[in-house]
């Protein structure tokens, strides 16, 4: 049987408060829009590893997790117990205003937490299409080419809109990229060629 519940609480006091007084069963905690981003960290922390392992899912959304720096996240979210197998991050502007390095390190961070889509993070300014057109496109380059139907198919399943790249730039980009392609052999056998006087 599945059981929410809804907390809401500002503080670190009010926090521990509630989670001392979860009830048995409770599966489900949603914490969501308390600002828990502002609660120091090792607060925070400390009360999330108060969790119960009946619980499986919590929701943390809309709570100014950008507040916290990336290891800060990180440590957040390593004190939730391994039972939690649901960790909802939506709505906390974790990739809004930072650089791609900034992201990619922030990406690096959570790693450790993501098992199985442990982690939701939607709408925290980061779209999957964008995340993954750039490393697509180069890896289609890199391969003469072959890839762009698998990198075609992969962002026609990212995209609600219609496809980025339509049929014609597919056919051309594929005939461009073997072009490309048939000319690095030949500068590669160029530079093989042995010459014997």
């Amino acid at each position: 049987m599945h059981h929410t519940l809804y907390l809401i609480t500002c503080d670190k006091e009010e926090l521990d408060q509630d989670f001392a007084t979860i009830p048995t069963g409770t599966t489900s905690l949603t914490l969501s829009a308390d600002t828990l981003g502002n609660l120091s960290v090792t607060g925070f922390a400390q009360a999330l590893r108060a969790i119960p392992a009946s619980v499986n899912a919590i929701d943390l959304s809309a709570n100014n997790l950008d507040e916290l720096s990336t290891t800060d996240l990180a440590l957040v979210l390593a004190a939730i117990p391994a039972t939690v197998t649901s960790i909802n991050l939506r709505n906390n502007n974790l990739f809004i205003n930072k650089s791609f390095e900034q992201r990619d390190n922030l990406l690096r961070a959570l790693a450790p937490h993501e098992q199985h889509g442990r982690l939701s993070l939607a709408k925290n300014g980061e779209s999957s299409i964008g995340r993954a057109l750039a490393p697509l496109i180069e890896l289609s380059r890199q391969n003469g080419g072959v890839l762009i139907d698998v990198v075609n198919h992969i962002l026609r399943q990212l995209s609600p809109n219609p496809p980025l790249l339509s049929n014609k730039q597919v056919s051309e980009f594929r005939f461009f990229s073997k072009e490309q392609a048939k000319a690095n052999e030949v500068e590669k056998s160029k530079a093989n060629l042995v010459v014997v006087r």
